[in-house]
């Protein structure tokens, strides 16, 4: 019911959960992502490319969503 990664790269650990769940009648996917940056070009990054991620993983999880249906 669930997947969780951790990696670390360009200096942050990402510590991400994907989470399948029963909704009505189909199913909820849901990412939960922290991001821990360790080395001080990470921590000045890590805010300001904030906005971009969210967007690819949006992105990303509608592909999934299409693929699935």
């Amino acid at each position: 019911d669930h997947i969780r990664i951790v990696t670390d790269t360009h200096g942050t650990d990402w510590d991400s959960v994907f989470t399948v769940r029963p909704a009505g009648e189909g199913t909820r996917l849901t990412l939960e992502m922290e991001a821990r940056p360790h080395t001080v070009l990470a921590r000045v990054m890590t805010p300001l490319i904030k906005g971009q991620l969210r967007k690819a993983l949006e992105s990303d999880l509608d592909a999934v969503k299409t693929f699935c249906e």
